[in-house]
């Protein structure tokens, strides 16, 4: 999975409001955990209970989990009519 900062052009791109903040999901593999519950354009905003508006913050918080655990993580979706779904999804740790 890859993710970015979520700047105006990439807000612009996936539609996203200027008050969603957190990173921007720009790719990932089907066969890779997250590909069962993330999508390019999805936006991270929190990770296991902490905030994420950068990517220092992301890294951060990824790197604190452990291997085998369960991570929690808040994500907004572009909606395809224009309302954003947002909520909590789960990811396993490889």
């Amino acid at each position: 999975m890859s993710v970015q900062e979520l700047t105006p052009q990439l807000r612009q791109q996936y539609g996203h409001s200027d008050t969603i903040a957190g990173v921007v999901v720009t790719s990932v593999k089907e066969v890779s955990a997250a590909g069962d519950v993330l999508s390019e354009g999805d936006v991270i905003s929190e990770v296991q209970g902490e905030k994420v508006t950068n990517l220092g913050q992301f890294r951060e918080a990824i790197d604190r989990l452990k291997q085998g655990q369960t991570a929690r993580i808040y994500v907004t979706s572009p909606g395809r009519s224009g309302a954003a779904i947002s909520g909590y999804r789960f990811i396993h740790v490889p």
